[in-house]
């Protein structure tokens, strides 16, 4: 809207300072979502599941 506004009135300049912001602004955005995506990843520690660590039978007793 405000590139299109300083268009109109003919602010070349302001215009083009408009449109090199909302780039910045959106390779901004798209570093965040890329850093945030990169967070939630899961990281394989290589440690085994607790199904895998525990016994299967539920009914084992445990000597004191």
């Amino acid at each position: 809207m405000r590139i299109e506004e300083a268009q109109d009135r003919g602010q070349l300049g302001e215009a083009e300072g408009r449109k090199a912001d909302l780039t910045a602004a959106k390779d901004k955005l798209a570093q965040m979502d890329y850093i945030a995506a990169s967070r939630r990843a899961t990281v394989d520690l290589g440690m085994p599941a607790f199904s895998q660590a525990a016994p299967a039978d539920h009914h084992c007793q445990l000597k004191p």
